[in-house]
């Protein structure tokens, strides 16, 4: 990996407060920032893969010699059960969808590139 990086904001919210069970709920978001802190080193990673600006890039060097440019948005929901009893986590749930537009490049530069790729890297965990 020769560059690997993402850019996030948070937004917290308490979703439900169950007194008979004890449980407090929160979900955390996790989403692209405004303006997101991540190096877009071609021309071609600059534009949105989806509705907001590009938060997530990863640029590779692969078996061949060749390097693989890839560029989207990431982001991270998370809901958390909460013990309001002793604090620890009841279950957890996260989904990480990232939109991926990606393009193999001939040069580390990133500026002798084929036609992109678009795809979806889908993350789902739970802990019970």
């Amino acid at each position: 990996m020769l560059i690997g990086e993402d850019s996030v904001d948070f937004e917290v919210t308490l979703t439900d407060i169950n007194l008979s069970d004890q449980i407090v709920t929160l979900v955390v978001r996790h989403v692209p920032p405004a303006q997101p802190e991540v190096k877009t080193v071609a021309d071609c990673m600059r534009a949105p893969v989806g509705d907001t600006q590009n938060n997530w890039v990863q640029v590779s060097k692969t078996s061949d010699g060749k390097y693989a440019a890839a560029i989207g948005k990431k982001t991270f929901d998370v809901q958390i059960r909460v013990s309001l009893v002793n604090g620890t986590i009841v279950s957890a749930t996260i989904d990480n969808p990232v939109e991926v537009l990606e393009r193999d490049c001939a040069d580390a530069a990133l500026t002798a590139c084929g036609n992109p790729a678009r795809y979806q890297i889908r993350r789902h965990v739970e802990v019970h």
